[in-house]
């Protein structure tokens, strides 16, 4: 985990069928980017989260514990996996140019987390 370099416009996953049939999003299965708006919203608003977690992205979409959707944003899916001890979410959402991207991403306390399980926000993998 984390020995990927993660830059500007990297391919940090893939967004696949089963996923989609989980959570029953409106999306195709596709490539997954970190574009310049993610990277910016996550370093100004998540810079912890930045600085120890942004080359974990790839880990958490491969192989995340929890997948989910924000119900503001009904077409979105959100990665959840426990990386050294946190729970770290990474949002994705389809960007105007039809390109899925991450939109954000940062840390989900236990007790959060125990929230959206019993709300069914997300689902266990």
């Amino acid at each position: 985990m984390g020995n990927v370099k993660v830059t500007v416009g990297s391919r940090v996953g893939l967004l696949k069928q089963k996923v989609i049939d989980i959570l029953s999003v409106n999306l195709l299965p596709a490539e997954i980017f970190l574009l310049w708006g993610g990277i910016k919203h996550i370093k100004n608003k998540r810079l912890v989260c930045f600085k120890n977690h942004l080359n974990d992205i790839p880990e958490i979409i491969k192989n995340p514990e929890y997948v989910g959707t924000n119900p503001k944003y009904p077409d979105s899916v959100e990665f959840l996996k426990e990386i050294r001890g946190i729970n770290i979410l990474v949002a994705v959402t389809q960007n105007s140019q039809k390109i899925l991207q991450i939109s954000t991403m940062y840390d989900v306390t236990p007790s959060k987390l125990a929230n959206m399980l019993s709300y069914n926000r997300i689902k266990k993998l």
